[in-house]
């Protein structure tokens, strides 16, 4: 039996193997946020398996259809995420991840599926890379087929039962789509049996080490380490290789359908991450009591917001296809129009640190909430 914050025992068992949970990481914030950047009054409360090491949310998922509701991240084509390197062209996330897999396919005809496709960004980067493949694309939803058909062609479109697509496909991707299943190990086996012999599967899921404020996102009701990604993958008949630093705080895995397993890796300690998101609670309960705007617009930003309450006045963002949209009903500027304003970060600590110069170089005041007890990371300009 587990207590929860409320003091009633509860009893949780694991989603992957049915053994006990340990509880991992207990918000103190009084509410979450859905991947649509909705705010969600229920603290986030994440549990780690005693046996597999699976990580995951229990009682709170939120299976839901939220073509309606990305409105700002709808994941289209000029919506993506931008993978920027030094010395190198801005390039986003699809095309990257389209990149990989063309190279590691190598071949010019394939049949290729995307599980959770939404509108099609992946989609769209593949044709583009690969013209002669055949492109499908699945969702939850309907009302989808438009903009994935546009892409692929009339009936490449599937939705409801995964196991009702007709395969068979030389390779199946997943781009921010297995946090969200809460079974990983059924959809994964269901995708294997739609693949042809040794054929080809790419996931792309938040890092949970690299950036635990995935935590808070309600509607991700599992959480992946690199060991651990491996090690689900494999369970279901996959020889799994981890792709290393291809997108920032991501982890990238392709694997082969009965492929050759490797060694597991140890499971990782979560503590320093853990440490990581107390201090930024504290920081949420240190922010100026002044008008502020907030830089980020996906889930921390949110956050920020959220504990900032009416002193948040706009968020700030560098994405073109954000500025002069509104979240939470408060309007998108470019940092330039939050000169002389006071921003506070709303970004995880990694990026915080390489944001913070940027912002300041338009003569922002930035706040980083990540330094905790209060002492803020102030960058005045001059």
């Amino acid at each position: 039996m587990r207590s929860e914050p409320d003091g009633s025992a509860v009893q949780h068992c694991c989603r992957g193997c049915g053994r006990d949970l340990k509880p991992l990481f207990a918000s103190r914030l009084s509410h979450s946020v859905t991947s649509a950047s909705g705010i969600v009054a229920q603290p986030a409360l994440v549990y780690r398996c005693s046996v597999c090491a699976l990580v995951q949310k229990v009682g709170a998922e939120l299976v839901a259809d939220y073509s309606a509701a990305y409105v700002l991240f709808d994941n289209d084509t000029s919506a993506d995420k931008i993978v920027r390197r030094p010395g190198q062209p801005d390039r986003t996330r699809s095309e990257v991840v389209a990149q990989l897999v063309a190279e590691r396919l190598n071949e010019p005809r394939a049949r290729v599926l995307e599980v959770g496709c939404h509108r099609g960004a992946f989609l769209a980067a593949a044709k583009a890379r690969a013209p002669g493949w055949e492109l499908h694309g699945f969702d939850l939803s309907p009302s989808l087929a438009p903009w994935v058909e546009r892409i692929c062609g009339a009936g490449r479109y599937h939705h409801g039962e995964l196991a009702r697509v007709p395969g068979a496909f030389d390779a199946c991707v997943l781009i921010h789509t297995l946090e969200h299943v809460p079974a990983p190990h059924e959809t994964l086996t269901t995708i294997r049996q739609l693949l042809r012999p040794a054929g080809l599967l790419c996931v792309v899921v938040p890092d949970a080490i690299g950036n635990p404020s995935d935590f808070y996102t309600i509607d991700h009701t599992t959480h992946y380490d690199a060991a651990l990604l491996a090690r689900t993958i494999d369970r279901t008949g996959f020889g799994t290789e981890l792709v290393p630093d291809l997108i920032a705080n991501e982890l990238t895995a392709c694997a082969v359908s009965g492929a050759p397993v490797r060694a597991p890796e140890g499971a990782p300690d979560y503590g320093p991450a853990v440490a990581e998101l107390e201090r930024f609670e504290r920081g949420l309960a240190a922010l100026p009591d002044e008008p502020c705007y907030v830089f980020g617009t996906a889930l921390i930003g949110v956050l920020v917001a959220r504990g900032l309450g009416e002193r948040c006045v706009g968020f700030v963002d560098e994405a073109p296809f954000q500025i002069g949209k509104a979240v939470l009903g408060r309007p998108v500027c470019h940092p330039r129009d939050a000169a002389h304003r006071t921003v506070v970060l709303g970004v995880a600590e990694s990026v915080a640190r390489r944001v913070a110069p940027r912002l300041a170089g338009f003569g922002c005041r930035v706040v980083n909430p990540w330094n905790c007890e209060g002492e803020h990371d102030e960058r005045r300009s001059a």
